[in-house]
């Protein structure tokens, strides 16, 4: 057990010194690198990537924001196109009744009822003073089978057979 002892000491020691050099040789390649020219160039070129970023932020962002804004034009005019003030300023009115209830037929309407009408540039106040009777429209009757064609060809006058 002595001399396994003493050879493994002496094996320490030897290992000991083997794993300094190493150590060392790491430490000695780390250490070259840490210069501060070559630090400064690390930052320099840290910054520049950094610069660089923010402008391609800036022009994403400023695009989004167009095309957000465009988007937010074409969705207003879609919905000034839906609007009903669009069809007023054709020429159309609205007409509501003195209880403030939109009248959609002449039928609604009670003679001397106070009227309000809508343009598309105003409103103007009113009465009824005459009660029109709506007149139904006739449909005309459609017929399931379609139209009844005529049998036979069909010849335009002095038009001869082709076949």
């Amino acid at each position: 057990p002595r001399q396994r002892f003493d050879s493994s000491a002496g094996r320490l020691s030897a290992a000991l010194f083997q794993n300094l050099q190493r150590h060392r040789g790491q430490f000695a390649r780390v250490s070259a690198l840490l210069r501060p020219r070559i630090i400064t160039a690390e930052i320099e070129r840290g910054r520049d990537c950094v610069a660089d970023d923010h402008a391609r932020l800036i022009r994403g962002f400023r695009q989004g924001l167009r095309a957000a804004g465009g988007s937010l034009d074409s969705c207003a005019r879609l919905l000034d196109s839906l609007s009903y003030r669009a069809i007023l300023a054709r020429g159309f009115a609205l007409v509501r009744g003195s209880d403030g209830h939109l009248k959609r037929r002449a039928s609604m309407i009670t003679p001397g009822e106070g009227l309000t009408l809508i343009f598309a540039d105003g409103e103007a106040k009113t009465g009824a003073s005459l009660k029109t009777e709506a007149k139904a429209e006739a449909r005309p009757s459609r017929n399931p089978k379609g139209p009844e064609l005529p049998k036979g060809p069909r010849r335009a006058k002095g038009q001869g057979d082709l076949f």
